[in-house]
C-alpha cells in the first residue's frame, strides 16, 4: 500500500487538471470552453455530456455555500442563450430541448447547501463531486480522485401547482381579476411558440422555451415581471387598463427582438 498525503490544489490547478481528464468524472463528458465572462462572473467550465445537455461545471478548493447561487446564476445566462451555443459547437448536437446540468465539483459540500439543492426545479439536474487531491512522498508523483460516489440530491416534491381559477380568486378586485386573465388569454394567442407553465405562484409564459415573463397574481394587482426596454429584468403592476396596455406591448416588442436576434 502506497503512503499518500492529501494535499491542496489551486482553483488554476484543479480547473487545468479538469479540463484535460474530463471523462475523469463523467465518461462521455467533453470539454467546451472555460472563464466564459457573464454578468454574474466567469463560469468555470462549460461542457456537454453523452446526452447531448450542456453542463456547467463550477469549481471551489473549500467548502463553499454560497457555491450554488453562483451556478445558478451561470444557469441563467446559459439557459437563455442556449440556441446560440448549440450553433457555436454544432458538431457536438446540443440538445437545446434539454435544460443545461449543473455540476458543483469541491473538497466537501455544507448539510446547507446540500439542502438547498432539494428545492431547485426537479428539472434542473444537479451533480455533486468531492475530490481529493493525494501526492506520493516515495515517488513524487501526484493525482487527483474523485470519489466514485456521486452525492444525488432528491428534489423536494411540493404540492400540485394551484389552477389558473385559484391563483386568480387571490385577486381581491373583480377588474383586476379580468384583466389577469385576459392578459395570459391574449399573450397565448399572440405566438404558437407561446407556452405557459405552472408555477406554485404564478405561471411562467415562455416563448421558444425561454422565459418571456412570470405572471404573478397579488391582491390589488398582478405582477408581471419581464426584460425591459433596456434589457433589465423588472416587475410591472397592472391594476388598470392604460398598465394593460403598456406591459402588453413591451411582450409583443420582447417577442420581436428574440425573432430578430435568432433569425
Amino acid at each position: 500500500m502506497l503512503e499518500y498525503i492529501r494535499g491542496e490544489l489551486s482553483e488554476k490547478q484543479l480547473e487545468d487538471r479538469i479540463l484535460k481528464h474530463p471523462d475523469l468524472i463523467e465518461k462521455g463528458l467533453e470539454y467546451l470552453e472555460h472563464q466564459r465572462h457573464t454578468s454574474s462572473g466567469r463560469l468555470d467550465i462549460l461542457f456537454v455530456d453523452s446526452n447531448g445537455s450542456l453542463v456547467i461545471a463550477e469549481l471551489k478548493i473549500i467548502e463553499d455555500a454560497n457555491m450554488l447561487f453562483q451556478s445558478l446564476d451561470y444557469f441563467d445566462f446559459i439557459a437563455e442563450k442556449i440556441e446560440g451555443f448549440a450553433r457555436l459547437y454544432s458538431k457536438h448536437d446540443i440538445d437545446i430541448e434539454k435544460y443545461p446540468r449543473l455540476m458543483l465539483i469541491a473538497p466537501s459540500f455544507s448539510p446547507t447547501m446540500i439542502n438547498r439543492c432539494r428545492w431547485l426545479n426537479p428539472d434542473i439536474q444537479v451533480s455533486l463531486f468531492v475530490y481529493q487531491y493525494l501526492s506520493f512522498p516515495d515517488n513524487k508523483e501526484d493525482t487527483l480522485v474523485f470519489i466514485p460516489q456521486e452525492i444525488s440530491v432528491r428534489p423536494t416534491v411540493l404540492r400540485k401547482a394551484p389552477e389558473l381559477t385559484e391563483l386568480l380568486t387571490y385577486i381581491k378586485s373583480e377588474s383586476v381579476q379580468k384583466l389577469a386573465k385576459q392578459f395570459l388569454d391574449e399573450v397565448k394567442n399572440l405566438s404558437k411558440g407561446i407556452t405557459v407553465d405552472p408555477l406554485q405562484w404564478g405561471k411562467s409564459v415562455k416563448y421558444k422555451s425561454s422565459v418571456l415573463f412570470y405572471w404573478e397574481p397579488r391582491q390589488t394587482f398582478i405582477r408581471i415581471s419581464a426584460f425591459n426596454e433596456d434589457g433589465a429584468w423588472v416587475g410591472s403592476n397592472i391594476e388598470k387598463e392604460d398598465d394593460y396596455l403598456k406591459v402588453m406591448e413591451l411582450i409583443k416588442s420582447n417577442i420581436k427582438k428574440y425573432d430578430e436576434k435568432n433569425s
